[in-house]
């Protein structure tokens, strides 16, 4: 009877406990922590117990005298904006330290170099080479050629060449400089990030990309035209696929987002997939059949 009452308890243990025991971790990424606050960098450090700093990257450390500089130079009337996009200029520092540290590992990094030119002569590392084949050219004038009118391509190829350069080398670079955080050891302050997690699911842009739903941002201006037809075409969308989130930016009111998108004129969508990571961004007016084709490629809405 004791060693049938031994097994049974044994067995119980095995069924209720190790499968618990099993799932416990020291230790968790952001992504893992907080799904969607990062599409950079971050979303792959570690969150660790930090005395001292916001983050290191391979030990190189950043801390609040990186922030304080960042308040110090901002207009007053901007400071409150600062203090709710912090993270991501704090991740773009990680950026540039990741930069600089690999830069130095591969020999580029010379003696006398400013930090500028180091990370400049990397970029043209990663992207010396790439090019635009002519097929590419013809085959993003066939898929937007409705967008175009009556352009012909021999008048715009070399717009298009020079725009799918860019979107290529733009790609080359953050793959590289993702495939560099994945090689790299990032430990972000546990505390830091939950503070600004907080900050972060309070604002109405990174509420709603963070939020497990698909979003388009459309960033505007006061006494633009375009941007007031391509509001009222958003609007328009959103009846009809109410799954999505619509969130609408002033620039003017808000230049420190605007600065952190890259954003140098008005209208400007830009798409966010479920996981709060940025697919597509338009610039410029856009009807409302292409809106819905964009939605429909880019699997934010079921096709017909």
């Amino acid at each position: 009877m004791v060693s049938l009452k031994l097994k049974f308890y044994l067995v119980v243990f095995l069924v209720l406990f190790l499968p618990l025991s099993g799932r416990c971790k020291d230790s968790f990424t952001l992504q893992e922590l907080y799904p969607g606050m990062s599409y950079g960098i971050f979303r792959m450090g570690k969150l660790v117990d930090m005395k001292d700093g916001i983050c290191s990257i391979s030990g190189k450390k950043i801390g609040k005298k990186f922030v304080d500089t960042l308040y110090k130079i901002v207009p007053v009337h901007l400071k409150e904006k600062m203090k709710q996009n912090i993270f991501f200029f704090v991740e773009k520092q990680a950026v540039k330290e990741l930069i600089l540290i690999n830069a130095k590992k591969e020999g580029i990094a010379k003696e006398g170099m400013t930090e500028r030119d180091i990370i400049h002569k990397y970029i043209l590392k990663i992207t010396e080479g790439i090019k635009v084949k002519d097929r590419e050219i013809d085959e993003f004038y066939r898929l937007n050629k409705d967008r175009l009118g009556k352009l012909a391509l021999k008048d715009i190829r070399e717009g298009i060449r020079g725009f799918l350069l860019k979107e290529k080398k733009n790609r080359a670079i953050q793959d590289r400089i993702l495939e560099l955080a994945k090689n790299a050891k990032i430990e972000i302050n546990k505390r830091w990030a939950s503070e600004q997690y907080n900050i972060l699911k309070s604002s109405s842009l990174d509420g709603a990309r963070m939020s497990g739903r698909a979003t388009i941002v459309e960033f505007e201006s006061n006494n633009c035209k375009d941007c007031t037809k391509m509001k009222d075409i958003l609007k328009q969308i959103g009846k009809k696929y109410k799954e999505l989130n619509y969130v609408y930016m002033n620039v003017r009111d808000d230049p420190i987002v605007a600065a952190r998108f890259g954003i140098r004129y008005v209208p400007i969508q830009i798409y966010f997939n479920k996981n709060g990571y940025e697919i597509y961004r338009h610039e410029g007016l856009n009807d409302a059949k292409q809106i819905e084709k964009i939605l429909k490629i880019l699997n934010m809405v079921k096709g017909e």
